[in-house]
């Protein structure tokens, strides 16, 4: 059947990363691979080509787009490759018409230190949602703790969204232990905080998924 997701992975490394080829990418593509998950990445230097990326994302398929963001962070936002700042306040403005653009369903992961900053401010009481739900850490990550902690999020978020649970308690309940499973692998703590919509577009999307696929094999593809 594959999967309902689909990671878009964007990445601005410094010149530490480059120097001691730290690529996310080459960590979280084999991961997405095993779990039969779509998978693009996009290496960004400058503002510029970060909203270009952005801009690529959209939802083929019936997937759930995923925006795995990796790069370095603090309280106040994200630092690009060319030492462009990107605040989280400007980062929500720029996720609106992403998650608009994909019908409500954009999924934020953040592969950074401070990514809990993030979802203190992206996922704020303002009317439009940046996203979905937002996965992050206030901690100092190392690609280790990164790869470990993703692949287990990215597996037992695919094997959720194929379950379909069948209330909204056991939806939240289910993606808590995931949070908490993440935690205990990496040794860190995460954090995810959701819209109060979650489950009703994930449960639509879930559907939508199911007859894309049925056309797929109504089609003999």
């Amino acid at each position: 059947m594959g999967s309902i997701l689909a990671i878009h992975l964007i990445e601005s490394p410094n010149y530490k990363d480059f120097y001691a080829n730290r690529i996310e990418a080459d960590l979280i593509r084999p991961i997405a691979q095993f779990c039969d998950i779509p998978f693009t990445a996009r290496t960004v230097l400058s503002q510029k080509y970060f909203i270009q990326a952005l801009n690529e994302i959209e939802r083929k398929d019936g997937c759930i787009p995923v925006l795995h963001f990796a790069g370095h962070g603090n309280k106040q936002g994200i630092e690009l490759s060319q030492r462009e700042f990107i605040t989280w306040a400007d980062l929500r403005k720029l996720l609106i018409p992403v998650n608009k653009r994909v019908g409500g369903v954009l999924f934020v992961c953040m592969s950074c230190c401070e990514g809990l900053s993030a979802i203190q401010s992206v996922m704020s009481m303002e009317q439009d949602d940046p996203c979905i739900a937002v996965v992050g850490t206030e901690a100092s990550l190392t690609i280790a703790e990164t790869s470990v902690a993703y692949a287990t999020f990215y597996h037992q978020l695919n094997i959720l969204f194929k379950q379909q649970p069948r209330s909204e308690g056991e939806f939240t309940k289910k993606l808590k232990k995931i949070i908490e499973n993440m935690s205990a692998a990496s040794c860190i703590e995460w954090v995810c905080l959701e819209t109060k919509n979650i489950k009703p577009h994930f449960q639509n999307a879930a559907m939508r998924f199911r007859e894309y696929v049925e056309s797929r094999r109504l089609e003999g593809i």
